[in-house]
């Protein structure tokens, strides 16, 4: 999460105190959330009057801003690199996690709306993609680890809904997705604070734990082929900070190939400033504006799941803990891992 504090301008636009005309641009992909709802929107233009950024937000007939506090907000350049041009959207999808019994994911139903208002509206549809051949797995930021620049290819060319835009239906996307894409496996991260009292912590894979941390640090690294465990340690960072640097140099080892989970138990804080360990959690997805936040605290929880060299923000990570030795400190980051290698955020444990 970034810490300047953004408020609602008017209907389609926030703003903040202060330039940042260098962090956001047109294209970027953002989340908040207001009123508990969590948002996603792309932000279709930047403007600074000398005192305040202004950012015009599009949710894509799906997502629209409410007078309620911006309680927070994140973004990510993974799908919109600085200088892509606005009008480059490939076809979006939206996955979700089939039923237990099933492998196979789908588009969410049309009932979901999800589908319905895109099909509908031809926000996310554009014509060459409609016409091509090519389904790009996500433009959602906080649901997808693709490897960056690659599409998903598709078996066969999506016939059209018959409208005037010439966008292909919902039935035929899902068909197209399902076929191309399935679940190879589920990973589970799980942390705790030295004084919560909340469930337990360490790594599962396909529902088996495969690994509990000792103090502060646990590294497990899965392949991403066929997620076989090939390495998992406790690094006591608490303890040494010779151990963080340790741990850092350990998660440099690794590349594309390979999946980074980290998850911690009793205290994440102590030391965990000492490099190289906040530019390898960056590399692999991680933020500096969570696992550097002067709100990191003591005894607190923190979880990724990442592919090295994805770089910063676009990994899955989970921070909890309010003050000092939050009796509350626990969190958790789940994702589902597809069987071309791609990974999707899970909404269960």
């Amino acid at each position: 999460m970034t810490s300047e504090r953004w408020g609602y301008w008017s209907e389609n636009v926030v703003r903040t105190v202060g330039d940042y005309r260098s962090q956001y641009w047109a294209g970027l992909i953002v989340r908040l959330v207001q009123g508990g709802q969590e948002k996603f929107f792309r932000i279709t233009d930047v403007t600074f009057d000398g005192s305040y950024t202004y950012l015009t937000l599009s949710g894509g007939g799906m997502y629209t801003l409410s007078t309620d506090t911006i309680t927070e907000h994140q973004h990510s350049p993974y799908l919109a690199p600085k200088g892509l041009p606005i009008g480059f959207d490939l076809l979006t999808q939206y996955l979700t996690e089939e039923d237990a019994e099933e492998t196979f994911l789908k588009i969410d139903d049309a009932e979901e709306t999800y589908l319905a208002k895109a099909d509908a509206q031809g926000t996310y549809l554009s014509k060459s993609e409609a016409q091509g051949t090519y389904l790009e797995q996500s433009d959602h930021a906080s649901t997808s680890l693709h490897t960056p620049g690659s599409v998903v290819p598709v078996t066969q060319s999506i016939p059209s809904s018959g409208g005037s835009d010439q966008i292909p239906s919902a039935a035929a996307v899902r068909s197209a997705v399902s076929e191309k894409l399935h679940v190879v496996g589920k990973i589970l991260a799980r942390s705790k604070g030295s004084d919560s009292s909340y469930g337990d912590y360490g790594v599962w894979i396909n529902g088996t734990k495969e690994f509990t941390p000792g103090r502060s640090y646990g590294l497990v690294v899965v392949q991403r082929s066929n997620l076989e465990v090939v390495f998992s340690k406790t690094y006591d960072v608490y303890d040494s900070a010779s151990n963080a640097n340790a741990l850092g140099n350990k998660m440099a080892e690794y590349d594309s190939d390979y999946i980074i989970v980290i998850c911690t138990y009793d205290d994440p804080y102590r030391n965990s400033t000492t490099s190289p360990l906040p530019l390898q959690i960056a590399r692999c997805g991680g933020s500096r504006t969570v696992f550097l936040s002067r709100d990191f605290q003591y005894r607190s929880a923190y979880a990724l799941i990442g592919v090295p060299d994805i770089w910063e923000g676009g990994g899955f990570e989970a921070y909890s803990g309010s003050s000092s030795s939050d009796t509350l400190a626990t969190c958790a980051v789940s994702v589902l891992v597809l069987s071309d290698g791609s990974i999707v955020k899970s909404t269960s444990w």
